[in-house]
């Protein structure tokens, strides 16, 4: 063969080895630290609880979600025990307090994905979408999101049909130094209205000191805790006489308060169309029992 046609047959071969694509390589797994429950709670939903190497002390549903490793409480995460699990990504609702220890992960080369509060019902799904591709699970997130979402407009669809909307006020207490009222634009607020029911502090926005004024003038008539919030006043009858203007209220003056447990309020994760039915059903229970007790 001449040395023409050699080399001839060398660059054809050559072109079609350059024509055929290499073969993709699978993506690493992420190594995936959860912090905030409603996180932990999604990734398992999604099916993806093999890749999560660590999680914040509120990561407790479901029950399997107790033997990951810990990195301490939301306020305490640190760094150095972020770092330590050697995560890929790290997911975190509410990051303002964890700032610093996130700001240095980010710093030393770890995916960083700030979850903000969800604040209207398409958040929701997005919350979900957004977890499903940082996981690596993008299909498995589009259809949770879809799911969730349509099984809480049902649900909401069958409290609003109750009829008249009860006006509610949400007590968020740590003891009677830590009492804070949920006005409008959180996710509390988000809850109370796809229950069917009207927030008695809708006009503040955010989280605010409760205050005499404020408390009696919001005309609630129904009052509710979180089940740790209310134990931490001394209870019912603890609360009642703690904290400013709550016993001026039309609630406070029935003895309308009602509990339910912390994350079944305050996550907004694939429980959601679970928590609307239980917190309108719990206040009208509350609303009907005192109106038979008056007469």
């Amino acid at each position: 063969m001449s040395t023409a046609l050699r080399t001839g047959s060398r660059r054809a071969a050559l072109a079609l080895l350059l024509a055929v694509p290499l073969a993709a390589q699978p993506a690493p797994t992420p190594r995936v630290i959860a912090i905030g429950g409603v996180v932990t709670e999604i990734i398992h939903a999604l099916g993806a609880a093999d890749r999560i190497v660590g999680v914040d002390a509120s990561s407790t549903r479901p029950a399997a979600a107790t033997a990951h490793p810990r990195v301490g409480s939301a306020r305490s995460t640190t760094a150095e025990a972020l770092l330590a699990l050697r995560p890929t990504t790290i997911l975190a609702t509410s990051p303002g307090d964890r700032q610093p220890a996130l700001t240095t992960a980010r710093g030393a080369g770890v995916r960083v994905v700030a979850l903000p509060d969800a604040l209207t019902l398409d958040a929701v799904g997005e919350r979900m979408r957004t977890i499903g591709q940082a996981v690596g699970t993008e299909a498995a997130g589009r259809v949770l999101a879809a799911r969730v979402v349509g099984d809480v407009r049902a649900a909401s669809a069958r409290q609003r049909a109750r009829g008249a909307a009860p006006r509610v006020l949400f007590v968020y207490a740590r003891g009677t130094g830590t009492l804070f009222a949920a006005g409008r634009d959180t996710e509390m607020h988000l809850l109370l209205d796809l229950a069917g029911l009207r927030n008695a502090f809708e006009s503040v926005e955010g989280f605010k000191p409760i205050t005499a004024e404020a408390v009696a003038a919001s005309g609630a008539d129904v009052l509710i805790f979180t089940e740790s919030g209310l134990e931490s006043v001394g209870g019912a009858r603890g609360a009642l006489a703690a904290i400013p203007g709550l016993a001026l209220t039309p609630a406070g003056r029935a003895g309308r308060l009602v509990t339910f447990p912390d994350d079944g309020l305050l996550w907004m994760g694939p429980r959601l169309a679970e928590s609307v039915t239980t917190v309108g059903d719990g206040v009208r229970r509350a609303l009907t029992a005192s109106a038979s007790t008056a007469r």
